[in-house]
């Protein structure tokens, strides 16, 4: 079983769903036009709870 459905298991998510994660490794280029860019973003609270972890 593939790692994304067994957390899909888990969380008791429905079929149509699933998760989707990035990681980034190594290290910036301050050089890189791309690395100025920044698109709008949403405030974390907005689209993510943190449930059991106390803040």
């Amino acid at each position: 079983m593939s790692f994304h459905r067994t957390v899909r298991g888990f969380l008791d998510l429905p079929d149509p769903m699933l998760i989707y994660s990035g990681m980034a490794l190594g290290y910036e280029d301050p050089a890189a036009p791309i690395n100025g860019w920044r698109s709008p973003r949403a405030a974390l609270d907005d689209f993510a709870s943190f449930d059991g972890f106390e803040s």
